[in-house]
């Protein structure tokens, strides 16, 4: 393990950035049991042969240990797994693995279009519950420094807010600390170290590899270098140092406006409903006085026959009176004037 790292300065230089994180945040103190998790790339390969180097020749002592999750993915062989275990045990590295179900559930039964997200929580499901029933406090995971700048922007680019995860994570629900010992180091620096060694790797079988969001932020990245070459450092230093930050959070921001209900102003036409009159009751002792009830349908034409006779009569009556009248004063003239005619003048 010694000679693995002493002998190439590129490997001396990658280790000592790995010790600074872990120095800069106390990653790893005396007596951690920590277990790193295993993908079979290059990343959590050389992680895992870093943190053993750690463990036997600096002064913090604690218990390592990598663990696999087996996705459930065919392209992925046994006698891949099987050289990965022996290689790894030959530096003092011991690699248990898990099996699991996670590509039946998110490729056959669920189908997901956007399946990494999904994916990598039942990945970390799986984690904790290996280093809860086996009593790992912390579980370190090969995140670099192009991961947290690429997450930074997708999380402005897609989710509009300022974001990355940390160097450590605590969670609370399994008491299991998250650490990130490579967050200063590059990819180029990853892939430069992997081509130099002679160690298996296991390719990614996943169907959505290099064709995500983050591929697109990658490709984004290398091209903002071109014109901007230390634009990754100059990134990262921006999270490192927050301090120097100018961010909108310094003002007092006013309470939003309450939206007011607005009134409706629509005109309600209201038909009237013009009241009938009562109709009153026909007695038959004329001297008591009428009484009143609600009309009903019977009672219209009684109402109407009883106005229309007595209109009917008085008009009758009034008719034969004056007839009467004009017959008795055209009676009473003519025997007057013939009263007159018989006097002689």
């Amino acid at each position: 393990m010694a000679g693995f790292f002493q002998e190439d300065k590129k490997m001396r230089k990658f280790l000592s950035l790995i010790s600074r994180a872990i120095h800069d945040y106390s990653m790893i103190k005396d007596g951690d049991k920590v277990l790193v998790g295993i993908s079979g790339g290059k990343d959590s390969t050389l992680l895992a042969l870093a943190l053993g180097y750690i463990q036997k020749y600096y002064k913090t002592k604690f218990e390592l240990r990598a663990l696999m999750i087996d996705h459930g993915f065919e392209e992925v062989t046994e006698a891949q797994v099987n050289a990965l275990v022996e290689f790894l045990a030959s530096h003092g590295i011991k690699m248990d693995i898990v099996k699991t179900n996670i590509k039946q559930i998110v490729f056959d039964q669920r189908k997901e279009k956007n399946p990494c997200w999904l994916c990598a929580r039942f990945r970390r499901a799986a984690l904790c519950e290996y280093a809860r029933e086996n009593g790992f406090n912390k579980i370190a995971l090969g995140h670099h420094k192009d991961d947290v700048i690429e997450t930074l922007l997708l999380s402005i680019f897609y989710e509009g807010r300022l974001s990355t995860f940390g160097p450590i994570t605590h969670l609370d629900r399994t008491d299991t600390t998250i650490i990130r010992p490579m967050i200063y180091v590059s990819e180029n620096t990853l892939i430069a170290n992997a081509k130099n060694q002679n160690y298996p790797i296991i390719e990614n079988p996943c169907p959505y590899d290099k064709n995500t969001q983050r591929t697109y932020v990658k490709r984004l990245i290398k091209q903002i270098e071109k014109d901007v070459p230390p634009v990754r450092d100059r990134m990262l230093s921006a999270l490192t140092n927050p301090q120097r930050n100018n961010l909108w959070d310094q003002y007092e921001k006013q309470q939003p406006f309450k939206k007011t209900k607005t009134v409706s102003t629509k005109v309600v036409t209201v038909k009237k409903v013009q009241k009938t009159k009562a109709s009153p009751k026909i007695n038959a002792d004329p001297t008591k006085a009428p009484e009143y009830s609600t009309p009903v349908l019977a009672d219209v034409p009684k109402k109407t026959t009883t106005k229309v006779t007595a209109k009917a009569t008085a008009k009758t009556a009034t008719k034969a009176t004056t007839k009467a009248t004009t017959k008795t004063t055209t009676k009473a003239t003519t025997t007057k004037a013939t009263k007159t005619k018989a006097e002689p003048r």
